[in-house]
């Protein structure tokens, strides 16, 4: 069995496909759609979830259902920021995405070509302050853009002694610079095309600092202009941490971004009816992590885990810490079958390693006692809640679950008042105990990242 989830597969040209779309976020992907339809560009939407709440999956299968599927298409690019953050110069790292949109048509790529070279000049001698780096050496080497790269870096060599007299008179000839770029972007590169241009970044918050706001600023002075519509994914808070490294402490990150974000949306957790996608997401992991030769059954321990995830609302980057967990139970057991107290206790040692790791430490160290695991992990908390809004299916397996540690931990006295206390409980006598260290020892040396 695989120990990570595979990276999901995505084909561009089905969008929302409903093997790939497990929280059915199409419909939130339209009315996002139309959002970019009705404003007709000019307009910086940041998408913002936590980590590891799937914006990635969502904006590749949105690029490639407003791209494909849609009847009402768009023009994309789909930029990944993180994998970009090296790039020395924001501004250039943008231009050469929209580059692809007319690099097909020879007038409009020299035209492109042109209006970049003077648009360079004029950044990199820092008439605008808005952050852009440019420099002679380093300019996206291989790129589309490589012939510009050499006219700029002969510009930047020939005025090399004359720069500071440079800057003092050309002001109006950058300020005109940048707007020939954005009248070429609004008229030639968008045009006649009834198509909105959407600009895709994802990965915003994970870049450096440096970069991540750079780029923010190249897009808000130069690529703002009418039928372009930019979509930041990114978590929020981490981008204003970014803001606060950079800025210091001092500054209001809320409202620095404010300046470069017309429009926050919350990507919906889970989407329509009342379907436990919790499972869902569960079950299409383990099959993706499964080898064919692995038919192993895994109803109870799946059961055990899409409750304790779900009543503690984790992340999906911490679904898949606890699914790795459990990997490394299946594989160390060489294919046992557990029996279903086993594969209970099996979800919830997953559980306790990949979200409470000093409790499950103190489990290894046989330092807690059946009400310190069942308070610690927060079964207790569960099962109110579990009561409170009426889940009889939670609550028959979370007090399942406090059974099995109350007989596993407890005394001679606890396990004979339990075992005849239910018969649900009496098939609890053919275990032997000590099953919670058993299972605890298999991960111990483990670790998810």
């Amino acid at each position: 069995m695989k120990l990570t989830i595979p990276p999901l597969k995505i084909d561009e040209k089905l969008g929302f496909d409903p093997s790939v779309d497990l929280f059915g976020r199409e419909a939130f992907g339209e009315q996002l759609a139309k959002l970019v339809e009705g404003t007709n560009g000019e307009l910086v939407i940041a998408l913002d979830a936590p980590w590891g709440e799937g914006k990635s999956t969502f904006i590749k299968m949105w690029g490639g259902y407003v791209g494909h599927v849609r009847t009402k298409k768009f023009r994309t690019i789909t930029f990944d920021a993180f994998s970009n953050d090296y790039q020395k110069d924001p501004f250039l790292t943008l231009a050469s995405q929209f580059y692809g949109l007319v690099e097909s048509d020879n007038v409009k790529s020299t035209k492109f070509k042109e209006v970049m070279s003077k648009t360079i000049k004029s950044l990199a001698r820092g008439a605008l302050k808005i952050g852009v780096k440019a420099a002679a050496e380093g300019l996206l080497v291989g790129s589309v853009l490589d012939s510009v790269s050499r006219d700029v870096g002969q510009v930047l060599s020939k005025e090399a002694d004359t720069i500071v007299a440079d800057r003092l008179g050309s002001n109006k000839a950058d300020r005109k610079a940048i707007d020939d770029f954005k009248i070429f972007l609004a008229e030639d590169l968008v045009g006649e095309d009834v198509r909105p241009v959407v600009f895709i970044i994802d990965e915003l918050d994970r870049c450096r600092p440096d970069f991540a706001l750079e780029l923010l600023e190249s897009i808000k002075h130069i690529f703002s202009v009418k039928g372009v519509t930019f979509i930041l994914s990114l978590n929020r808070r981490q981008l204003e941490a970014s803001v606060n490294y950079r800025y210091g402490a001092g500054i209001t990150a809320s409202e620095y971004l404010q300046k470069f974000v017309n429009l926050w949306c919350l990507l919906p957790r889970t989407v329509g009816g009342r379907q436990d996608y919790g499972k869902k997401y569960l079950q299409a992991a383990l099959r993706s992590m499964r080898e064919e030769c692995d038919t192993r059954d895994d109803e109870y321990a799946v059961d055990a885990m899409v409750v304790l995830m779900r009543y503690a609302s984790l992340s999906y980057r911490s679904k898949e810490r606890v699914l790795t967990n459990y990997a490394v139970i299946c594989n160390v057991s060489g294919g046992t079958s557990f029996n279903e107290h086993y594969q209970i206790t099996i979800g919830f040692i997953c559980f306790v390693k990949a979200v409470h790791p000093n409790l499950f430490a103190d489990v290894v160290l046989s330092r807690v006692d059946e009400d310190r695991l069942s308070g610690g992990a927060g079964l207790v908390e569960f099962n109110n809640r579990a009561v409170h809004t009426s889940d009889k299916d939670a609550k028959l397996l979370l007090d399942k679950l406090v059974t099995i540690i109350s007989y596993d931990l407890g005394s001679d006295r606890k396990r004979e008042a339990i075992a005849s206390s239910d018969k649900r409980f009496w098939d609890l006598t053919r275990d032997p105990t000590g099953i919670i260290s058993k299972i605890c020892a298999m991960i111990s040396s483990f670790e998810a990242p």
